[in-house]
């Protein structure tokens, strides 16, 4: 591993890279999420690598998929095949299969011109807003229940480069009408700690999409970061009245605590634990937290 590290220079070689854009980020190692959130470089390469593939899938016409599932019998499972014939169909099977592959040599090549201009679509940075996100919830609220909290490993705040907040920000240019892209342009200023900024078009979101409970619960982290606690709170049950996510559930129990209301806290403790005992958040509950002020 060490002897291919080096021959890249430090970067992920392009195997890896292609196994990442074809299984997303559950195909990735975590050494290898944390490289592209901090290498820009690589981060395009893997943009590029992820457009080429979705473009290739996109392209096969629905007769062709059909046709692959279900492709009639070849004529010699119902008539004799004299030797002769025989013989020449063996020596011809080579030859189609090499023109079966032409496909899949061509996607090789857009891909590697592809990787060498280092282009990408917008919004491709996901996985590393994704990765700065699960960072940024160590020790406050969760973005959702599958990006659980990391820690940072360094001192400080530590923000997303500066060409991904630009790939999130065009695709929700390109896509105003698109919660999803907003969600994640919001997302990646909150985990880069531009609260101010971010706070603003959270609000102006909310007005767009009332019914998003995810878009509430940015609102909250919003809220939490700027010490504002009723307000995160009021965010938070708004959020699970929409979806009574558990992260939702164990990102209020934390406003209470902050609050010092530890019999309400206490409640959607025990929620939390019965609803999946064994799962991570309720592991996360079970943690060392920040001791809330004593009522007075």
């Amino acid at each position: 591993m060490h002897r291919a590290a080096n021959r890249t220079g430090g970067h992920l070689s392009p195997i890896a890279l292609q196994r990442i854009a074809a299984l997303g980020s559950a195909g990735a190692k975590p050494r290898e999420v944390q490289h592209l959130a901090q290498c820009a470089g690589c981060m395009e390469s893997y943009a590029a690598l992820a457009a080429v593939h979705a473009t290739y899938l996109a392209r096969e016409p629905p007769e062709a998929a059909a046709l692959r599932v279900a492709r009639p019998p070849p004529a010699s499972a119902f008539t004799r095949v004299e030797p002769a014939a025989a013989s020449r169909a063996t020596r011809s099977t080579p030859r189609r299969r090499w023109f079966a592959l032409l496909p899949a040599a061509a996607l090789g090549a857009v891909a590697f011109f592809a990787l060498v201009r280092h282009e990408g679509p917008a919004g491709a940075s996901q996985i590393a807003v994704q990765h700065r996100m699960r960072q940024d919830a160590y020790g406050s609220l969760l973005y959702a229940a599958d990006l659980l909290p990391i820690g940072n490993g360094t001192r400080g705040a530590a923000g997303l480069a500066p060409e991904i907040l630009q790939d999130c920000s065009r695709a929700f240019r390109d896509a105003p009408g698109s919660e999803s892209a907003c969600f994640w342009f919001i997302g990646s200023l909150v985990a880069s700690t531009q609260t101010e900024s971010a706070r603003p078009q959270v609000l102006a979101a909310l007005a767009k999409f009332p019914r998003s409970a995810r878009l509430e619960n940015l609102a909250a982290i919003v809220a939490f970061k700027r010490s504002d606690l009723p307000d995160a709170e009021q965010h938070l049950r708004r959020a699970l009245a929409l979806d009574r996510d558990v992260a939702f559930v164990f990102n209020l129990r934390r406003v209470l605590q902050q609050q010092g209301r530890v019999e309400e806290a206490e409640l959607l403790r025990t929620e939390i634990l019965a609803r999946d005992p064994a799962g991570p958040i309720a592991q996360l509950v079970d943690r060392a937290e920040p001791q809330a002020p004593a009522p007075r």
